[in-house]
């Protein structure tokens, strides 16, 4: 069954199929999208990221959560964990937000009763976040919700953005940076710097 978390303004639910004209509307938005690396052209392109998510849930990897307000209904972004690695029991976080209803707090409300689904029932002891060092808001929010800057990518791949920041939060029983290797599925070609505390 499907985790579904609540907030005292959100609910957070699984991405349905008929949710994908909002996904198209968030994940083909210009303003909404510099940071990210997804984005879709059309509406049919955007079944890719539906697939996507629905791939996480099947196979115990992620789960990508849609955020609905409770007063209007309106799904106003996603925040999703993904690339678990039981393992090593890490994970990467993610989020985006339709522009309107960005500065209104929305992803430091949502982010965690996230982090504590994930801590609690699948005993995730490390969280990474990639941040582009231009995005100041989710820098500012990654901080604010407990994480550390521990390393910088310098990516050189084409149509990607250059430099990142690799934001980490991590619970007692973590191994050391250098014991859990930094990696992103299918991604290859960056280097990585670690920060030095």
């Amino acid at each position: 069954m499907f985790p579904e978390l609540n907030t005292e303004r959100f609910v957070l639910k699984q991405v349905q199929a008929e949710d994908q004209a909002f996904l198209f509307e968030g994940l083909s938005d210009p303003v909404a999208m510099p940071y990210n690396g997804v984005y879709y052209k059309t509406l049919e392109e955007t079944k890719a990221q539906l697939d996507w998510y629905e791939k996480n849930w099947t196979e115990g990897t992620g789960i990508n959560w849609k955020i609905e307000s409770r007063q209007t209904g309106e799904s106003v972004g996603v925040i999703s964990v993904y690339y678990y690695k039981p393992e090593h029991k890490k994970a990467e976080i993610g989020y985006w937000l339709l522009p309107r209803f960005w500065r209104l707090g929305i992803a430091s409300e949502v982010i965690q009763p996230v982090i504590d689904y994930w801590k609690t029932e699948k005993n995730l002891h490390r969280l990474e976040a990639f941040v582009e060092e231009e995005n100041v808001a989710s820098v500012k929010l990654m901080e604010k919700a407990g994480f550390a800057n521990v390393a910088r990518i310098d990516d050189k791949r084409a149509n990607s953005q250059p430099k990142q920041n690799i934001q980490c939060r991590e619970w007692s029983g973590a191994g050391s940076l250098q014991e859990l290797p930094i990696e992103r599925a299918g991604h290859k070609g960056f280097k990585v710097t670690v920060v030095a505390n």
